[in-house]
């Protein structure tokens, strides 16, 4: 049955991108020190930095906290790889609600299997004379179908 076959077509892409993410948060860590083990500098830091506010800002689900307890309750919601990218900006220290209040949506293309890619556009920056503001887009999705947009990339903090 050819929809019995994209279903689990559907679900082994989940799994594999479950396995890259948890892979993320697990060097997550390495990302922030340089192979000799110093720090990254402040250039790769804020690329970095960069790339986790976009995986928020990029993102429809949500991890609400609740400590009422005495204890930090996590509660996702939403998409498991959604809230895995949001897990990794909060480990990276981004206060994720002061990010999203300080650069608001102004449209987004939502994830739809066709085109296998989520894009958002936020307002950035201050407020210019004329009452507008910088707008900046952020878009993550399937490598192949990005890649192909593509016409430049960062490397040695350098863009080529």
């Amino acid at each position: 049955n050819v929809e019995v076959t994209l279903m689990l077509l559907l679900l082994l892409l989940l799994l594999l991108l479950l396995l890259l993410l948890l892979l993320l948060l697990l060097l997550l860590p390495l990302l922030l020190a340089s192979c000799s083990g110093e720090d990254l500098s402040p250039e790769k830091q804020a690329c970095v930095q960069a790339l986790l506010e976009g995986t928020v800002l990029c993102n429809d689900s949500a991890l609400t906290t609740d400590k009422s307890s005495g204890t930090t309750l996590y509660t996702p919601n939403g998409a498991p790889t959604e809230v895995a990218l949001i897990t990794a900006a909060l480990k990276a220290g981004i206060n994720n609600d002061a990010l999203k209040k300080a650069t608001p949506r102004l449209a987004s293309v939502p994830f739809e299997s066709e085109h296998k890619f989520m894009a958002t556009v936020h307002a950035v920056g201050p407020v210019t004379a004329g009452g507008g503001q910088r707008r900046v887009i952020f878009v993550k999705g399937a490598p192949d179908r990005l890649m192909p947009l593509c016409c430049s990339q960062l490397e040695d903090d350098e863009l080529e």
